[in-house]
């Protein structure tokens, strides 16, 4: 597939030193920064910008349109899914049988989930998709909690903007409506402000203790504030270690640091070591018995495992949950190859070419999967029963283009390829639909060809636009 580039490459030496100067500079003025890694322990504020593509990548404008479109079928389809108790159980069963992490998150659930039944929650998702080198986009995951960079996303593009000024051209990556992840958590608030007849109850930001990326949050707290009319000071940020002090009151109102909270947006929960001890997973249970708005509940949570991905993508089970054919179609038209590893014939499959596939467990966060000759060795000393902790996803072979990746010090040209993320946003009860937003903007990842990871947290991905053609 052979796509525009903004420019020819490669650029002359001088220029690109010249240009990669004003990109890091703007980055850092506009707030597309983290903090240093070497400075996490001790926590300070010492700051880099983001890893970045210099340019914006090509990428094909129909696929982009498609993942775009799409997004309010994934959301409705994952948000009837959370509601069918039965299929959650089933799909889960021996992921909850086998890891702990996930048992004590589906207890909790069962605990809780008849309490819950008219309380909204709110699912910010963002559907992840590699485009294939015959030009097809495949969806690679759906994340439903935590999903990050959607704050300086909307930076991204305006960097790749003002790249493309300093270049003499005047064609841009499209529009990112990433903005309306901000107002989705506004509407959310008023949602509940308007129900329970409170004006003292606080947005809260959920975050871990210790994290790289805080500066996400940032964006869209200052979006909040400035577009949405979220006053500043009913927007708070809790670390983990905040709600082993929370409490629900008579009324079924979440209470923390002496704040009633409105909407709670997770930021953190998703790993296991992000609830160490009785105590967190106490608070955590507290925040989903309450009468808050969760970001999300523990229903979406579970719903993101891959091993649901696997099941919606078995014959008829898709179907369950959507409209009409149309609808399904629209959806298995992006599904790649997914299949269940206690299934001897696929396994069989997967060992004999195992470079096809990659696996994948059911761990949120980056930097879990497997792939190529480490997969033979794994399912080679992995117990039978085992086996349904882990999906096995056909490899996309994703068309590549050359980009200039710049980390720290380093600009370097070479074979990149991208992952479009396209976010989506849904408030809604097991009763009631508020609102589902498929318009709410997109992150692309880009990577060095020969990496096999890709997520920017975990440390391989590099904040990027694409330049549609």
């Amino acid at each position: 597939m052979d796509l525009q580039q903004l420019v020819p490459l490669p650029i002359e030496s001088e220029a690109l030193e010249e240009l990669a100067e004003h990109a890091k500079g703007f980055a850092f003025a506009r707030g597309m920064v983290m903090r240093s890694r070497s400075d996490i322990i001790p926590y300070t504020h010492a700051v880099t910008f983001i890893p970045f593509a210099l340019l914006p990548s090509p990428f094909p404008e129909e696929q982009f349109n498609l993942a775009y479109q799409l997004q309010k079928d994934v959301n409705t389809v994952y948000y009837r899914a959370t509601n069918d108790y039965d299929f959650l159980r089933e799909s889960l069963q021996h992921t909850i049988d086998k890891d702990e992490f996930t048992r004590r998150l589906w207890h909790m659930y069962e605990r809780t989930r008849e309490t819950q039944k008219d309380v909204p929650s709110l699912a910010i998702i963002r559907s992840d998709y590699m485009v294939g080198r015959d030009g097809a986009a495949k969806q690679v995951e759906v994340n439903t909690i935590s999903a990050a960079f959607g704050g300086v996303s909307v930076v991204t593009r305006e960097l790749h903007k003002y790249v493309a000024d300093k270049l003499g051209r005047n064609r841009c990556p499209p529009e990112n409506n990433a903005t309306n992840l901000a107002r989705a958590l506004a509407k959310a608030w008023r949602t509940y402000v308007e129900m329970h007849n409170t004006t003292d109850a606080v947005l809260c930001f959920a975050i871990e203790d210790r994290v790289f990326n805080p500066f996400d949050q940032r964006q869209l707290e200052l979006l909040l504030v400035e577009k949405f009319d979220v006053p500043a000071h009913r927007v708070v940020y809790r670390k983990n270690i905040d709600f082993e002090s929370a409490r629900i009151m008579e009324n079924g109102a979440l209470v923390v640091k002496d704040q009633e909270v409105a909407v709670l947006y997770m930021r953190t929960w998703y790993d296991p070591a992000q609830l160490p001890t009785e105590r967190s997973w106490a608070a955590r249970e507290t925040v989903e018995r309450s009468r808050c708005i969760k970001g999300p509940n523990l229903a979406w949570h579970l719903v993101g495992c891959k091993k649901i991905q696997q099941e919606l993508a078995r014959p008829g089970s898709l179907e369950r949950y959507c409209d009409d054919k149309a609808q399904a179609r629209r959806i298995r038209k992006v599904f790649t190859g997914l299949f269940a590893l206690e299934e001897p014939e696929i396994l069989e499959m997967v060992m004999k070419s195992p470079e096809q596939y990659v696996i994948k467990p059911q761990r949120e966060g980056g930097g879990n999967n497997i792939y190529g000759k480490d997969i033979t060795r794994f399912l080679e000393s992995l117990p039978e029963d085992h086996r349904k902790e882990y999906i096995a996803m056909e490899m996309i072979d994703a068309f590549s283009s050359k980009n200039y990746l710049v980390n720290g010090e380093r600009v370097h040209l070479t074979d990149v390829m991208n992952e479009l993320g396209v976010f989506g946003c849904i408030l809604a009860s097991a009763r009631e639909i508020y609102f589902n937003e498929m318009d709410c903007g997109w992150i692309l990842r880009t990577k060095d060809k020969h990496c096999k990871e890709g997520g920017i947290a975990a440390g391989f991905g590099h904040l990027d636009s694409p330049y549609l053609s």
